[in-house]
């Protein structure tokens, strides 16, 4: 899988993170901030497929684990996934919907991630 999709969503992740305001410091792991938990994400899919009528299916699933520091003991671990029809076949209807897929999935693994939190304070 070409590396430049879990960038962009690791950027995308950190900034839902930091518009919900719930989090003292947010920031990805290159910054070096000396963290309470860390969430692990994967990205495991990001992929259209078209069906046999020639319909586009978006598909984005990440997996993602909470880990407390610095025991790095995984706390609690989570699968979000989000498939969706495009709206048409030409290329622009394909980024629209990895576009509102990719939103859909980030704000579920924001909402996971938060409460799984609250439950380990």
């Amino acid at each position: 899988m070409d590396q430049r999709a879990p960038i962009m969503l690791q950027r995308l992740i950190v900034e839902s993170f930091e518009n919900t305001q719930r989090m003292v410091a947010v920031g990805r792991q290159a910054i070096d901030l000396r963290a309470d938990f860390i969430l692990k994400t994967e990205l495991r899919e990001f992929q259209a497929q078209i069906d046999d009528d020639g319909i586009p299916h978006v598909r984005v699933r990440i997996i993602a684990k909470l880990v407390k520091m610095p025991e790095r003991r995984i706390v609690a671990n989570h699968s979000v996934e989000k498939e969706m029809v495009a709206e048409g076949q030409n290329i622009t209807a394909v980024i629209e919907t990895f576009d509102d897929a990719t939103g859909k999935v980030i704000k579920k693994l924001t909402v996971w991630a938060i409460r799984a939190l609250f439950w380990q304070s």
